[in-house]
């Protein structure tokens, strides 16, 4: 099997699982991820690019909310033709529906800078323990990364998952990028 039809075989185990995991465990995981994951960050303020969360997603809202108390710029997806740019955000109420009924910052507000962002969180479908991440299958996330380490090689970029979704195995291709490390309710997990 090559490695796209492996990875589109493990989407649907991987989706599969989520099906099976009730609500409330999946909002008590999310909590627990974000209370880690402030945590785990410097406590200085931060430049940080970040997905903004479908239900099918580790729900990071509780984060992204006290970085915002903290001080630091958080920018995120808005969809533009079918790709996206990252625009700042200041509060989680001023972000409004946008593709797919996603979350977006206003066209309006900031544009990020890639040679500025301290921290990248990334949703994905599932990830391994060496870094190797599962996403959508549209490469939108792997294009965005490849010209921010381009001109950013101290950007850390960390995939934000709940536990189901660690595998053993990620299969990769030549276009897929390495997660920094992937954080879970767990913690940091780094590449070995």
């Amino acid at each position: 099997m090559d490695p796209s039809a492996q990875k589109q075989h493990l989407r649907e185990s991987i989706k599969e699982r989520l099906k099976h995991l009730p609500a409330n465990e999946r909002t008590a995981e999310s909590r627990t991820l974000c209370k880690e994951l402030i945590h785990a960050l410097p406590k200085t303020p931060l430049i940080i690019s970040t997905y903004l969360p479908t239900p099918n997603e580790a729900d990071v809202t509780d984060a992204l909310k006290a970085l915002l108390g903290q001080g630091c710029e958080l920018y995120g997806p808005s969809s533009v033709g079918q790709g996206f740019e990252f625009r700042q955000f200041r509060s989680m109420e001023e972000l409004i529906p946008g593709r797919f009924d996603i979350r977006e910052p206003l066209r309006s507000n900031p544009e990020l800078k890639l040679e500025d962002v301290d921290y990248v969180f990334v949703p994905g479908v599932g990830f391994d323990r060496n870094g190797h991440r599962l996403g959508r299958g549209n490469g939108g996330y792997d294009r965005w990364l490849a010209k921010l380490h381009a001109v950013n090689p101290n950007v850390k970029v960390w995939g934000i998952a709940f536990e189901f979704q660690l595998t053993d195995s990620v299969p990769i291709e030549a276009h897929d990028q390495i997660m920094d490390g992937i954080f879970t309710a767990r913690g940091l997990i780094e590449p070995k």
